[in-house]
Protein backbone atom coordinates (compact mmCIF):
# COMPACT_ATOMS: atom_id res chain seq x y z
CA UNK A 1 0.00 0.00 0.00
CA UNK A 2 1.46 3.26 -0.94
CA UNK A 3 1.66 5.95 1.95
CA UNK A 4 0.91 9.81 1.08
CA UNK A 5 3.76 12.38 1.82
CA UNK A 6 2.52 14.09 4.99
CA UNK A 7 3.07 17.58 3.72
CA UNK A 8 0.54 17.14 0.73
CA UNK A 9 1.14 21.56 0.44
CA UNK A 10 4.58 20.85 -0.97
CA UNK A 11 3.29 19.82 -4.59
CA UNK A 12 1.94 22.91 -6.41
CA UNK A 13 1.00 20.59 -9.58
CA UNK A 14 1.72 16.91 -10.75
CA UNK A 15 3.16 16.90 -14.59
CA UNK A 16 1.05 14.39 -16.12
CA UNK A 17 4.15 11.70 -17.41
CA UNK A 18 4.28 7.76 -17.36
CA UNK A 19 7.00 7.17 -14.87
CA UNK A 20 6.80 3.41 -16.12
CA UNK A 21 6.57 0.43 -13.85
CA UNK A 22 10.31 -0.97 -13.04
CA UNK A 23 11.07 1.77 -10.15
CA UNK A 24 13.74 3.50 -12.24
CA UNK A 25 13.14 7.40 -12.24
CA UNK A 26 14.63 8.73 -9.85
CA UNK A 27 15.38 12.80 -9.49
CA UNK A 28 18.49 13.15 -11.96
CA UNK A 29 16.50 10.54 -14.28
CA UNK A 30 12.98 13.26 -14.29
CA UNK A 31 15.83 15.77 -15.02
CA UNK A 32 17.48 13.87 -17.86
CA UNK A 33 13.63 13.02 -18.71
CA UNK A 34 12.83 16.29 -19.73
CA UNK A 35 15.71 17.33 -21.52
CA UNK A 36 15.62 13.87 -23.50
CA UNK A 37 11.94 14.04 -24.24
CA UNK A 38 12.59 17.56 -25.33
CA UNK A 39 14.61 16.51 -27.67
CA UNK A 40 13.09 13.68 -28.95
CA UNK A 41 9.74 16.09 -29.67
CA UNK A 42 12.02 18.44 -32.09
CA UNK A 43 14.02 15.35 -33.64
CA UNK A 44 17.64 16.61 -32.26
CA UNK A 45 18.38 12.72 -32.10
CA UNK A 46 22.25 13.56 -31.84
CA UNK A 47 21.66 15.74 -28.98
CA UNK A 48 20.24 13.40 -26.71
CA UNK A 49 23.11 11.72 -25.16
CA UNK A 50 24.15 10.79 -20.74
CA UNK A 51 26.51 9.79 -19.34
CA UNK A 52 26.22 6.48 -16.86
CA UNK A 53 27.85 6.84 -13.28
CA UNK A 54 30.97 4.83 -14.88
CA UNK A 55 31.46 7.29 -17.77
CA UNK A 56 29.91 5.81 -20.43
CA UNK A 57 28.20 8.03 -22.94
CA UNK A 58 25.05 6.20 -24.14
CA UNK A 59 23.89 8.19 -27.04
CA UNK A 60 20.65 7.95 -28.33
CA UNK A 61 21.18 7.92 -31.92
CA UNK A 62 23.45 4.94 -31.38
CA UNK A 63 20.66 3.19 -30.17
CA UNK A 64 17.92 4.06 -31.90
CA UNK A 65 20.31 2.81 -35.18
CA UNK A 66 20.07 -0.62 -33.15
CA UNK A 67 22.91 -0.61 -31.24
CA UNK A 68 22.44 -2.00 -27.21
CA UNK A 69 24.77 -1.10 -24.24
CA UNK A 70 25.75 -4.53 -22.62
CA UNK A 71 26.97 -3.67 -18.95
CA UNK A 72 29.25 -6.22 -16.92
CA UNK A 73 30.66 -5.03 -13.54
CA UNK A 74 32.19 -1.56 -14.48
CA UNK A 75 32.36 -2.51 -18.46
CA UNK A 76 30.32 -0.64 -20.85
CA UNK A 77 29.86 -1.21 -24.10
CA UNK A 78 27.99 -1.14 -27.37
CA UNK A 79 27.03 -3.77 -29.32
CA UNK A 80 24.78 -4.81 -32.30
CA UNK A 81 21.62 -6.10 -31.65
CA UNK A 82 20.63 -6.62 -35.02
CA UNK A 83 17.34 -4.70 -34.44
CA UNK A 84 17.87 -1.82 -37.54
CA UNK A 85 16.94 1.80 -36.93
CA UNK A 86 13.99 2.94 -34.86
CA UNK A 87 12.98 6.09 -33.87
CA UNK A 88 9.97 5.04 -32.21
CA UNK A 89 9.13 6.30 -28.81
CA UNK A 90 8.89 2.60 -27.49
CA UNK A 91 12.39 2.55 -28.48
CA UNK A 92 13.20 6.12 -26.76
CA UNK A 93 11.67 5.29 -23.69
CA UNK A 94 13.44 1.97 -23.42
CA UNK A 95 16.72 4.07 -24.29
CA UNK A 96 16.06 5.96 -21.53
CA UNK A 97 15.28 3.26 -19.06
CA UNK A 98 18.27 1.55 -19.49
CA UNK A 99 19.68 5.22 -19.09
CA UNK A 100 17.77 5.80 -15.51
CA UNK A 101 19.42 2.20 -14.56
CA UNK A 102 23.01 3.32 -15.00
CA UNK A 103 23.17 7.36 -14.37
CA UNK A 104 22.42 9.19 -11.54
CA UNK A 105 23.27 12.78 -9.80
CA UNK A 106 26.83 11.40 -9.47
CA UNK A 107 26.67 11.53 -13.27
CA UNK A 108 24.86 14.42 -14.30
CA UNK A 109 26.62 17.21 -11.35
CA UNK A 110 29.47 16.11 -13.29
CA UNK A 111 28.18 16.60 -16.48
CA UNK A 112 26.48 20.09 -15.87
CA UNK A 113 28.47 23.19 -15.83
CA UNK A 114 28.12 25.54 -13.15
CA UNK A 115 26.55 28.96 -13.94
CA UNK A 116 25.95 32.02 -11.21
CA UNK A 117 22.77 31.79 -9.47
CA UNK A 118 21.82 35.41 -10.89
CA UNK A 119 21.87 34.28 -14.47
CA UNK A 120 19.48 30.98 -13.98
CA UNK A 121 17.66 29.86 -16.37
CA UNK A 122 14.76 27.88 -17.13
CA UNK A 123 16.33 24.27 -17.46
CA UNK A 124 19.21 25.24 -14.94
CA UNK A 125 19.51 22.50 -12.31
CA UNK A 126 19.75 22.43 -8.40
CA UNK A 127 21.75 19.42 -8.08
CA UNK A 128 24.08 17.98 -5.11
CA UNK A 129 25.83 14.91 -6.92
CA UNK A 130 26.19 11.48 -4.96
CA UNK A 131 24.17 8.56 -3.32
CA UNK A 132 22.42 9.81 -1.80
CA UNK A 133 22.00 13.24 -4.12
CA UNK A 134 19.32 15.13 -5.15
CA UNK A 135 17.99 17.15 -8.42
CA UNK A 136 15.63 20.24 -8.55
CA UNK A 137 15.12 21.68 -12.77
CA UNK A 138 14.14 25.41 -12.36
CA UNK A 139 10.75 25.62 -14.69
CA UNK A 140 10.55 29.06 -15.26
CA UNK A 141 11.95 32.24 -13.74
CA UNK A 142 10.15 35.45 -12.49
CA UNK A 143 11.90 39.00 -12.07
CA UNK A 144 10.17 41.32 -10.22
CA UNK A 145 9.82 44.37 -12.61
CA UNK A 146 10.85 47.28 -9.69
CA UNK A 147 12.57 45.35 -7.37
CA UNK A 148 14.90 42.97 -9.83
CA UNK A 149 14.02 40.22 -7.51
CA UNK A 150 13.86 36.81 -8.88
CA UNK A 151 11.63 33.79 -7.97
CA UNK A 152 12.12 30.40 -9.67
CA UNK A 153 9.25 27.90 -9.99
CA UNK A 154 11.29 24.61 -9.73
CA UNK A 155 10.27 20.95 -10.49
CA UNK A 156 11.28 17.38 -9.04
CA UNK A 157 9.88 13.91 -8.20
CA UNK A 158 7.55 13.10 -5.33
CA UNK A 159 7.74 10.26 -3.07
CA UNK A 160 5.39 8.35 -0.97
CA UNK A 161 7.86 8.67 2.22
CA UNK A 162 10.24 10.93 1.52
CA UNK A 163 14.18 11.67 3.82
CA UNK A 164 14.49 13.69 6.39
CA UNK A 165 17.55 14.76 4.53
CA UNK A 166 16.11 15.01 1.18
CA UNK A 167 12.37 15.99 1.57
CA UNK A 168 11.34 15.43 -2.15
CA UNK A 169 13.49 12.69 -2.61
CA UNK A 170 14.50 8.93 -2.13
CA UNK A 171 13.59 5.97 -3.95
CA UNK A 172 11.11 4.50 -5.51
CA UNK A 173 10.16 6.06 -8.49
CA UNK A 174 7.64 8.57 -8.56
CA UNK A 175 5.66 11.59 -10.21
CA UNK A 176 7.35 14.90 -10.80
CA UNK A 177 5.88 18.34 -9.78
CA UNK A 178 6.28 21.56 -9.16
CA UNK A 179 7.33 22.04 -5.83
CA UNK A 180 5.71 24.83 -3.83
CA UNK A 181 8.04 27.48 -1.95
CA UNK A 182 8.57 26.63 1.71
CA UNK A 183 11.22 29.27 2.99
CA UNK A 184 13.75 26.60 3.86
CA UNK A 185 15.62 27.52 0.09
CA UNK A 186 17.56 25.13 -2.13
CA UNK A 187 21.24 24.42 -0.83
CA UNK A 188 22.25 22.45 -3.98
CA UNK A 189 24.79 23.57 -6.44
CA UNK A 190 23.31 25.28 -10.00
CA UNK A 191 24.07 23.90 -12.79
CA UNK A 192 23.64 24.36 -16.60
CA UNK A 193 23.03 23.09 -19.35
CA UNK A 194 18.90 21.76 -20.14
CA UNK A 195 19.00 24.08 -23.33
CA UNK A 196 14.13 24.09 -23.35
Amino acid sequence: MEKKKANQAAAFAVVDMEIGNRDLQQCADAVIRLRAEYLWKHKRYADIKFNFTSGFTAEYKKWAEGNRIKVNDNQVQWYASGKGVDYSYKTFRNYLDMVFMYAGTASLSRELPAVLYTSLQPGDVFIKGGSPGHAVIVMDVAIHPNTGKKVFLLGTKLYACPTDSYPWSIQPAATFLLVRADGNGCRETIHSGMDF
